[in-house]
């Protein structure tokens, strides 16, 4: 693994070198693009799924990973955040100006500007030019780019599956990353219709990726017939945590980039108390290089993701209690398995309103349910609690030692000590 640029980043990677443990998932989802011409990639949160796809887009767009992988087509590259994109209207709007910017190709830090590239911004502007009246500006800002006001916007007279096969007179890869959003429009009916008009028509040239929670997208693209997509077979890919073994390794890894030397216990203190989530472990990484000290490092990162967390749960669908997500995470953390009659009683919650919000985050994979009880799916949300730390010793008197969150007893089963020897620890 070659790192080029500051190892512990919260930063979206492009560049597939610094995927670390992410190999065979790149191998997987080229080759279901390839072939297949749509691609979903699933997983739990912070686990670098919009990592994944704007890497595939940096492959497929760059000659020279093109070869060493062998992907045998330029691809140019078109990536949306659906954030801040409220109609098919808008996501039209958000692709033309995407490209009249060649705002995807900046964001993965690609540097020639080939002629592939110079061909599709061109036939794009005569494109435009075509419309009686329409006003070209190259400073429109970009929907799903992060600009989500409605000032300086350029509408375009095109519908979406219009400009789908205008795409097919090139090679285009299109990330819809966040795709659980279109939850939100009212004229999604229409888009995925024309989703499925590219699966079946313009798979050879037009390649789809879709990010997003776990739920939303299995609704969409279920392989049943009588669902959404109506049976046709959607590959996906699925991120995880690191295991705990890859996890060490990955912050041994980031540490003695920094030169930083550091013991077992460090190491493993840092990977079980963030639970190998990849973000988490930077967070981490990060302020133990800053201050040499283990817990404040740890109380650091749980500041960070427990921030995160917390604005995902409150943001859901723009719910006008929201807070009612965030306490109903907040009781499973507490007790662990409850029913929705239980979790009612416990935060004052009506249960109709109960079960609404359980389904909800259900589907988003935040909690999960098993024999009528709902639990923590997501360990990410163990970062909403102020965590009360606990130094396990080895039994055999050893010197072995973890420092471990009393929350994460919920998680685990067993702990492996600084010495090497496991703990039974399930409570």
């Amino acid at each position: 693994m070659t790192i080029t640029i500051d190892f512990f980043t919260d930063k979206e990677r492009s560049d597939p070198s610094l995927l670390f443990n992410r190999e065979t998932e790149i191998k997987e989802g080229l080759n279901y693009l390839l072939n297949e011409g749509f691609l979903l990639i699933e997983g739990l949160r912070r686990t670098g799924k919009s990592s994944l796809a704007l890497s595939l887009a940096k492959i497929t767009s760059v000659k020279t990973l093109a070869e060493r992988y062998g992907v045998p087509s330029f691809y140019y590259p078109i990536i949306i955040s659906l954030e801040g994109v409220n109609s098919t209207e808008e996501l039209v709007n958000t692709i033309i100006n995407s490209i009249i910017s060649n705002y995807s190709w900046a964001l993965l830090n690609n540097s020639t500007i080939t002629d592939e590239v110079k061909k599709l911004i061109n036939s794009v502007k005569e494109l435009l030019s075509s419309y009686k009246g329409y006003q070209f500006n190259l400073n429109t800002p970009l929907l799903g780019g992060g600009i989500g006001k409605n000032e300086g916007k350029v509408f375009i007279p095109l519908n979406f599956r219009s400009l789908l096969d205008f795409l097919y007179n090139f090679n285009v890869l299109v990330i819809f990353d966040e795709f659980q959003i279109i939850n939100r429009w009212k004229d999604k009916e229409s888009f995925i219709e024309d989703l499925k008009y590219a699966y079946d028509k313009l798979y050879k040239k037009v390649k789809i990726v879709v990010t997003g929670s776990v739920t939303y997208l299995k609704n969409y693209f279920s392989t049943e017939y009588k669902d959404v997509f109506h049976g046709r077979e959607i590959n996906g890919i699925w991120l995880d945590n690191f295991p705990i073994n890859k996890a060490e390794e990955y912050l041994r890894l980031g540490l003695k980039f920094y030169s930083v030397n550091v013991d077992e216990y460090v190491i493993k203190s840092g990977v079980y108390n963030t639970f190998g989530n990849p973000a988490w472990l930077n967070y981490f990484g990060k302020y133990y290089v800053k201050t040499r000290d283990l817990q404040e490092s740890l109380l650091k990162s749980y500041e960070n993701m427990g921030s995160e967390a917390k604005k995902g749960l409150t943001s859901i669908r723009r719910v006008r209690k929201s807070e009612a997500y965030v306490n109903i995470v907040k009781i499973l953390l507490q007790k662990g398995e409850l029913t929705c009659y239980e979790i009612s009683k416990n935060i004052n919650l009506k249960i109709e309103s109960c079960q609404k919000i359980a389904k909800t985050l259900e589907s988003l994979g935040v909690i999960e349910k098993n024999n009528g009880k709902y639990s923590i799916r997501d360990p990410a949300y163990f970062s909403l609690f102020q965590p009360t730390f606990t130094e396990l010793s080895c039994p055999k008197g050893d010197g072995g030692k973890l420092l471990l969150n009393d929350l994460a007893k919920l998680k685990y089963n067993s702990v492996e000590l600084s010495c090497g020897h496991e703990l039974l620890i399930k409570i």
